[in-house]
């Protein structure tokens, strides 16, 4: 069997709901995405375009206008990936737009320094301890009168990170010691999350010192073996639900879940959905599978898997988080048992 390679992502659920790692990474049940996660995704596509050769024209326009209408190819670009993440158009554009120019404002290219290409892949194979792990850096800055490297991380997400999730931030920690790895030379790396979300101030920094990325290193080779180790059974053995909401004010634990929905289809008063956790509750999915059953991929939506000569497309279940389905098994045990209760007494039985 081959081992399971670790990347930022994998770890971090890993780390967080044993159960939900079991349904993405072991199961692979396609989870629900939302339009934070098409916009987010869109303008890291678009952002990338802009970094690339003859582009500096482009950006110029677009920062002096603060408006990517001012770059009508740019423009269309945008509204095109919309399209094809399934996103509403009209709704999504003006903040695509917002965050978009956000990006472009936060020094672009690097002034004194030379922007690499975009999307650097790496692999990096530890022997002692033992690890392997892989990613992909966005954007890398080296400045080479400095000696240093700034590796530029965009977000699209509503909050800022706090706490732990900054200062022990698992994806900047696999940059470091990545730039490390393929830049041994280099004095500084420096790792710049830019929240598209706050023109004013979007920009969260971090540092690390050799010390932390060597015990980096030890924790990785920990989460790699247990990772490779993982059976069903562990799947039960670290749920989210379980974890008490964290001090220092970061997004984990119990939060996680999604404790604000209470049950599948909730909607906040101004329509949308209640945000919860895509495994919280049951749902039906579509899986491509081959001759033996191994699903090789899986979608919400069937249109989007395409046949593969000796593999078919099912329709499949999925029953919803066990942890969650046993809390609502409890709450619905109580409740007949109060009926119970109240349809025995008597009416004047003080």
């Amino acid at each position: 069997m081959s081992q399971k390679i670790l990347s930022a992502s994998r770890i971090k659920t890993f780390e967080s709901c044993s159960w939900k790692y079991h349904c993405n990474y072991v199961l692979k049940i396609p989870s629900e995405s939302n339009d934070g996660a098409r916009r987010g995704n869109v303008c890291h596509a678009v952002l990338e375009y802009l970094l690339g050769k003859n582009r500096i024209e482009y950006v110029n326009r677009i920062t002096e206008a603060g408006n990517i209408e001012a770059v009508e190819s740019v423009a269309r670009l945008v509204k095109k990936l919309l399209v094809k993440e399934g996103a509403d158009v009209k709704e999504n554009y003006k903040t695509c737009n917002k965050f978009i120019v956000t990006g472009l404002n936060q020094d672009f290219f690097g002034e004194g320094g030379i922007a690499q290409e975009p999307e650097i892949e790496f692999l990096i194979k530890g022997k002692n301890p033992e690890y392997q792990i892989r990613g992909y850096i966005d954007k890398a800055i080296r400045y080479d009168k400095e000696n240093s490297l700034k590796i530029v991380d965009y977000k699209s997400s509503k909050v800022k990170f706090k706490g732990q999730e900054l200062t022990a931030n698992i994806q900047a920690m696999t940059y470091s010691l990545a730039a490390k790895k393929l830049w041994p030379e280099l004095k500084k790396v420096l790792v710049e999350f830019v929240f598209l979300k706050y023109p004013r101030k979007p920009l969260q920094q971090i540092q690390f010192s050799k010390e932390q990325l060597d015990g980096f290193e030890y924790m990785l080779s920990s989460v790699y073996e247990k990772m490779n180790a993982f059976t069903e059974e562990d799947a039960h053995s670290n749920y989210a639900s379980d974890k008490p909401e964290p001090k220092d004010g970061s997004f984990g634990g119990c939060l996680e879940c999604g404790r604000g929905s209470r049950y599948k289809g909730q909607l906040k008063k101004d329509g949308t959905l209640v945000w919860h956790c895509s495994y919280k509750y049951d749902f039906e999915y579509y899986a491509l599978v081959d001759k033996n059953g191994k699903v090789l991929k899986s979608d919400l939506k069937e249109s989007n898997l395409e046949p593969k000569k000796g593999c078919k497309i099912i329709k499949k279940y999925y029953a919803g988080c066990p942890a969650h389905n046993a809390f609502q098994n409890k709450q619905a045990d109580a409740f007949e048992s109060f009926k119970s209760e109240e349809s025995a007494r008597d009416d004047f039985d003080f």
